[in-house]
């Protein structure tokens, strides 16, 4: 419960851009957790689990000194991060939609009918 106040006090002086500080500072300190999940079920395991083992708060509150960014470069990484999904999302939904038919193409195909000699 102490290291949950402290990180409190952190967000009542900071801000809370802090709780970013901290995200990144716990993944640093598991990260061997992390990276050694094998698949989606087994990441889903770590991070519901990813608190436990962290009593030792200095290291954590170290860690999140390592990660201080401000609050400008998160804003800037949050937009440039939007703008680089918008343009996942558009280019992926382009690749799904079937492309129309050309009319022009389909009637070049038609076989001609002859006229009626009369």
């Amino acid at each position: 419960i102490h290291l949950t106040i402290r990180v409190w006090d952190l967000v009542i002086i900071h801000g809370s851009h802090v709780l970013f500080w901290v995200s990144l500072a716990v993944l640093h300190l598991q990260q061997e957790r992390v990276l050694s999940a094998q698949n989606e079920g087994e990441l889903y395991n770590v991070i519901t689990t990813i608190g436990e083992g962290l009593e030792d708060e200095n290291a954590l509150m170290d860690a999140i000194l390592k990660f201080r960014i401000s609050k400008t470069t998160i804003k800037q990484l949050r937009q440039h991060e939007r703008k680089s999904l918008s343009f996942r999302v558009s280019r992926e939904t382009q690749q799904n939609t079937p492309k129309p038919r050309s009319t022009d193409h389909a009637s070049s195909h038609r076989p001609e009918i002859p006229s009626d000699p009369q």
